[in-house]
């Protein structure tokens, strides 16, 4: 019988049980996320009145996967292949878990989920675009943290031997031998003590967590395949929205009128006063103009909320539509509008390399998508003059702001610079539009508010920040309507001025509330000015979504006779108790609804919530009982199985 080598095994076990120290972390500070969730479930004010079991019921999955699972699996696999090299082996496996774990630790605590291996790669690319847009969300004390583990982790294997020579006494040496065994014992007995009763939520260990979100599907959900007019009235009859239009005198109201979407980077109307977006457009537009006061966008992503605000449909499922080249029934509005002849064009300063929106926004419609990043010619005029005028209003921006991080000036230059030559381009082709006859449709997609944001303005407030920077491209946008008014083309423009999203992260915002829905998130302003549709201002109070936008300007500018494939309905129109959805599980950790309150859905702890505002932290939301988590858990199921319908 061959004798156990115990110094080898020990040596071998020492990275993994470092490792296994990183996933307890991971699950410790998932704990410390939800502990007012998990007190109130438990009706006690604090942690330490729960009982030692019960407390300990949350972590014996976790000691069960990192202290024996993991490390008999490595160490099964690293002595049979490689017998006195199985360290090295271990080593590396155990390196490889705690990078996996922090990153997905990083992105649980700043987003509130776990992220999937699409979305890191797209992170990665995201970073490769520019270095200091990844230095914005990466702290130098995440890197310390990781690298100070890794370097514990790849030389605890040395410390066995060492320490075995060290002690020279033989029955502590006979103690030593035993001592893994007598600890894998102890675990065990530990672990089953505490097995959780029901193994769901919080009580599931947070590795495994971490690897189904990794290996997940981002939010696209499976296909399923009927027809796209069965899909589009069972969405109808879920969410209960009318199937008929009662606005026949709005039709067409806008025929033949110029288009422009202004669409601010991470704008939420929470940062405005009662969230009034009357501050961010020029008088005389807010006098003919819809203002939607409960507004909110379909997904805190950019990429998802264009898809919304373009095609009039929620976002899941976008990368494959993208990726099968587009839609084969649905007609967004700006294909629409190229085949009747307008002049159709996005102007963006950067498109990130781990996403497509030049591919997309060319399928739904658009000709030119002119990317500020891909003109660098400093020898041209226009580009000299662009340079210039950015560096006056940075100078005059920095001046004003006596809370300035000074490490972020090249930072802002460089999206003033391209936002400003976006600006510069795109009043250039519609001065030239406009003077040859041609009508334009044009979306432009200033930078300069994207999250964290820089610090300017007189306040230290993170939040008086995010208003200072939307009110500096609401000068951008006077700019514009400016140029209509000389061109004598203010009269028959229709301008959409929104953002894409809110806050998303605590990187951004400490106050970010993760893991939940939150109107800091969602809740964005959206004012259409139509001078021949709204006589004055036009106030709606309900809950409208980026679907909306798409269908209701076809309508205005009688494109479209009925509501068709799109999920939205005219802004105008009261559509009764209809269902609006919200999606945030993959860059949030939680999905949900509004009709007639909020509900939500925590995807981590996989816990239910009600409340009548979308704000879900405090002790106003209610956790909701057996019956009702079924009937949400349903309404999102549902959703899912019908929306996928609308896309092939």
């Amino acid at each position: 019988m061959p004798t156990i080598n115990w110094p080898m095994i020990h040596r071998a076990y020492a990275p993994l049980f470092c490792a296994g120290l990183a996933g307890m972390y991971m699950k410790y500070c998932l704990i410390e996320t939800y502990r007012t969730g998990i007190t109130r479930s438990h009706g006690v004010e604090s942690l330490m009145e729960m009982s030692m079991l019960t407390a300990a019921s949350y972590f014996s999955l976790d000691i069960i996967v990192n202290f024996l699972f993991v490390p008999g699996v490595t160490l099964l696999f690293a002595f049979t292949l490689f017998r006195r090299k199985a360290h090295i082996l271990a080593t590396l496996v155990s390196c490889a878990l705690v990078s996996f774990y922090f990153v997905e630790l990083w992105a649980q605590q700043n987003l509130g989920q776990y992220v999937s291996l699409v979305m890191l790669l797209e992170g990665a690319q995201f970073a490769q675009t520019d270095w200091r847009m990844a230095a914005d969300y990466v702290s130098a004390v995440f890197v310390l943290k990781l690298v100070l583990t890794l370097t514990a982790t790849a030389t605890s294997f040395v410390m066995i031997p060492v320490l075995a020579n060290a002690l020279s006494m033989k029955w502590i040496k006979n103690a030593g031998k035993y001592s893994l065994g007598a600890f894998s014992v102890a675990m065990a007995v530990l672990a089953i003590s505490a097995y959780p009763s029901n193994p769901n939520g919080l009580r599931q260990d947070a590795v495994r967590k971490a690897i189904t979100a990794a290996f997940s599907r981002t939010q696209d959900s499976p296909i399923t395949r009927v027809s796209t007019d069965e899909s589009i009235l069972a969405f109808r009859q879920l969410t209960t929205t009318p199937t008929e239009i009662a606005d026949s005198n709005m039709a067409g109201v806008e025929s033949g009128s110029n288009l422009l979407y202004f669409i601010m980077e991470t704008g939420p109307a929470d940062v405005l006063p009662e969230g009034d977006p009357s501050e961010l457009i020029p008088r005389e537009l807010i006098q003919h103009a819809l203002v939607a006061r409960q507004h909110q966008t379909t997904y805190p992503y950019t990429s998802d909320a264009l898809f919304s605000i373009l095609t009039g449909l929620y976002p899941d499922g976008r990368r494959e539509v993208v990726a099968r080249g587009g839609f084969k029934q649905h007609r967004p509005l700006f294909s629409q509008l190229r085949g009747a002849g307008y002049l159709t064009a996005a102007y963006l300063p950067v498109i990130s390399k781990g996403e497509a929106d030049d591919t997309m926004l060319g399928q739904f419609g658009i000709d030119k998508v002119f990317v500020a990043q891909r003109h660098q010619q400093l020898e041209l005029p226009e580009s000299r003059r662009t340079l210039d005028e950015a560096t006056k209003l940075f100078i005059e921006i920095v001046r004003a702001s006596p809370h300035f991080d000074g490490t972020r000036k090249e930072w802002m230059m460089w999206r003033l610079w391209n936002d400003l030559r976006c600006l510069d381009q795109m009043k250039t082709d519609m001065r030239s539009a406009i003077r040859s006859g041609k009508k334009f449709a044009n979306v432009f997609l200033p930078l300069i508010g994207h999250g964290p944001w820089l610090r300017v303005g007189e306040s230290i407030e993170v939040r008086a920040h995010g208003r200072y920077l939307m009110k500096l491209q609401s000068l951008w946008l006077q700019e514009v309507v400016d140029l209509l008014r000389e061109e004598k083309a203010l009269g028959n423009t229709v301008i959409v001025m929104t953002a894409d999203h809110g806050i998303r992260s605590a990187r951004e915002d400490p106050d970010f509330k993760a893991g939940t829905l939150d109107s800091y998130s969602f809740h964005v302003p959206l004012v259409m000015f139509a001078p021949s549709a709204f006589k004055k201002t036009f106030e709606v109070q309900r809950v409208t979504s980026h679907v909306d936008i798409d269908f209701s300007v076809a309508r205005l500018l009688g494109l479209r006779a009925d509501l068709g494939t799109t999920q939205g309905y005219p802004l105008w129109v009261d559509a009764g108790a209809r269902r609006v959805y919200f999606f945030a599980e993959a860059y949030g950790g939680a999905d949900g609804y509004h009709q007639g309150g909020y509900f939500m859905r925590n995807a981590i702890t996989e816990t239910y919530f009600q409340n009548s505002r979308m704000e879900f932290s405090s002790s106003s939301s209610q956790i909701l009982h057996a019956v009702k988590q079924e009937d949400v858990a349903n309404a999102l199921a549902d959703f899912k199985r019908i929306h996928r319908g609308l896309l092939p």
